[in-house]
């Protein structure tokens, strides 16, 4: 992992090399000695994620229980928060008589969704990932775990 000042000043001039001073595959040469891991996180699955990356912690399955959780859990968590707005616009609709655009603007539905989004977003591209490219056990975990990216890369 990238930790030290002298690491981070290293990985600086290098990307901002340019032309004949440094090709692109010294660039990329350099710059793939140097690992990519998130220190706080254990992606071995030995723990839990982090709450911000799994903020339900459920455990799902036998293998790669954390990561599946992730993978299952912050698509429900965001879906449930969308179904709660809905209803909430719903029912002022019903109890105050107000068309349901004025409450969404007043409600700033959608935009309201992105927070929750943006965070879960970063746990669940994070697991995703973490299933698809580096397979153990089961070959659905990697499968789920390739749709999910799919999904959070189209969005």
């Amino acid at each position: 992992s990238i930790g030290s000042a002298s690491d981070t000043a290293a990985v600086i001039s290098i990307v901002s090399l340019s032309g004949a001073a440094a090709g692109s595959a010294v660039r990329i040469q350099l710059l793939s000695s140097f690992g990519c891991s998130v220190d706080d996180v254990d992606l071995e699955e030995e723990t839990n994620l982090d709450f911000e990356f799994h903020p339900t912690r459920v455990a799902i399955g036998t293998t790669r229980k954390y990561i599946v959780g992730a993978l299952v859990m912050n698509p429900v968590v965001f879906l449930t928060l969308a179904l709660c707005i809905a209803l909430l616009v719903s029912v002022i609709n019903i109890k105050a008589g107000t068309s349901r655009r004025v409450i969404m603007g007043r409600l700033r539905v959608p935009g309201i969704l992105n927070i929750p989004y943006l965070l879960l977003l970063q746990g669940t591209s994070l697991a995703a990932s973490r299933a698809l490219f580096y397979p153990r056990g089961s070959v659905a975990v990697s499968v789920l775990g390739g749709t999910v990216l799919v999904m959070c890369l189209s969005s």
